[in-house]
C-alpha cells in the first residue's frame, strides 16, 4: 500500500528527526498534495505520524511520532 512505501521512505530518509512537508512526499512519489495528505492522515490516525503545523493556509509538516518503528 501507498501509505507503508511513504511511511518507510521517511523513516529511511529522515527518521523521527525531520520535519516533512507534504509537498516534499508528494514530489518523491509523483503524486498530488491531495493524494499524499490523505495517504499522512490515514497514518497519523495509526499514530504514526504526527502533524506538527496545521491551520487553514499552511503547509502541513509532519514528523515520524516515534511509536511503531
Amino acid at each position: 500500500m501507498m501509505k507503508e512505501i511513504i511511511y518507510r521512505y521517511m523513516l529511511h530518509h529522515g527518521g523521527i528527526s525531520r520535519a516533512w512537508k507534504t509537498r516534499e512526499i508528494a514530489d518523491a512519489f509523483g503524486l498530488s498534495a491531495y493524494q499524499t495528505r490523505y495517504y499522512l492522515i490515514c497514518l497519523s490516525r495509526e499514530g504514526r505520524l504526527l502533524r506538527v503545523v496545521f491551520g487553514r493556509g499552511t503547509p502541513g509538516v509532519w514528523k515520524l511520532s516515534g511509536v511503531n518503528l
